[in-house]
């Protein structure tokens, strides 16, 4: 609980963050915080991070011969996930981001011989950070209004808070196409 004394029109709760390593659990009012649980495949408002709108990165090791890109493509293809927007790294560098069906990339230029670290990172957005979270808002709105009537008997559940389950829900594959001329 947070306490202001005196609470006047003056006591800003917005300044107030809480940093560090932490998950939420919903409460009969609102959330509790609790100790974290490493990230898996699924939607992270399941796994104790509703309010989070940064990103969760997936990493596999994969060892192969350099493609001869005249004759083959690797591609890299996302299965079923939520968010904005994944970046997909080889290597540690960039090889590109993936937003649009078929959520496929293609990281030929990106493969050299021998073990090549690959990781998708799904990143959110601030809708499950900033809200609106009350009153079963239509996905894709943020009005002022919508921020200025709070629910009906006060601060309700965490598990009702209107959220998205962002994340990556099936591991990533890599696939070889033929090129075809």
């Amino acid at each position: 609980m947070l306490r202001a004394s005196p609470f006047t029109i003056h006591t800003e709760l917005e300044p107030v963050y809480i940093l560090g390593d932490f998950g939420l659990a919903s409460a009969e009012k609102g959330f509790l915080l609790v100790a974290p649980t490493p990230l898996k495949l699924g939607p992270w408002s399941e796994q104790g991070r509703p309010l989070y709108a940064g990103g969760v990165s997936h990493s596999k090791a994969f060892t192969m011969s350099a493609p001869d890109p005249r004759k083959e493509r690797i591609i890299l293809r996302l299965g079923e996930w939520r968010g904005s927007v994944a970046e997909v790294k080889v290597g540690g560098k960039s090889a590109g981001y993936i937003f649009i069906p078929p959520f496929e990339l293609d990281i030929t230029d990106s493969i050299g011989s021998g073990q090549n670290e690959v990781s998708v990172t799904v990143f959110g957005t601030l809708k499950n950070t900033l809200g609106p979270h009350h009153n079963n808002p239509q996905l894709g709105t943020a009005w002022p209004g919508m921020f200025q009537k709070g629910p009906a008997g006060g601060t309700p559940a965490g598990s009702t808070y209107s959220v998205i389950g962002y994340g990556l829900f099936d591991d990533f594959k890599l696939l070889s196409r033929a090129v075809v001329d």
